[in-house]
């Protein structure tokens, strides 16, 4: 049975694809899996318990550590979609200007009387 260190043993590789998943909604299911795949592939001597246990804490202080750090984005996805809900029930399409100065429309719902 090995032993499983965080100060030592978390590093950029450990936590980078559930960070970049991390934006498509990955769950903690899913992050505990991408964590512990890495463990295995550094042939580390943790049995399945404690493979399992590292992988759990390594992902909960990940996700924790992301909320953290992008709630205010979080808070403005979450506005958009609100917004977005409420617009595609009464069946509009959507519009808005990016930064580059395009404008977009994203059509949903019944298109009768748009086009």
């Amino acid at each position: 049975m090995g032993k499983w260190a965080p100060a030592e043993d978390v590093d950029r590789k450990l936590v980078k694809q559930t960070m970049m998943t991390s934006v498509y909604g990955v769950t903690y299911i899913g992050a505990r899996e991408q964590i512990k795949r890495r463990l295995k592939e550094r042939e580390s001597d943790l049995d399945d318990d404690e493979l399992f246990g590292a992988s759990c804490y390594a992902a909960k202080v990940t996700l924790t550590a992301l909320e953290e750090m992008f709630q205010g984005a979080r808070n403005i996805m979450k506005w958009f979609y609100d917004y977005a809900k409420v617009i595609a029930s009464e069946n509009q399409p959507v519009h808005w200007t990016t930064l580059l100065d395009f404008l977009l429309c994203n059509l949903t719902g019944n298109l009768e009387g748009i086009l």
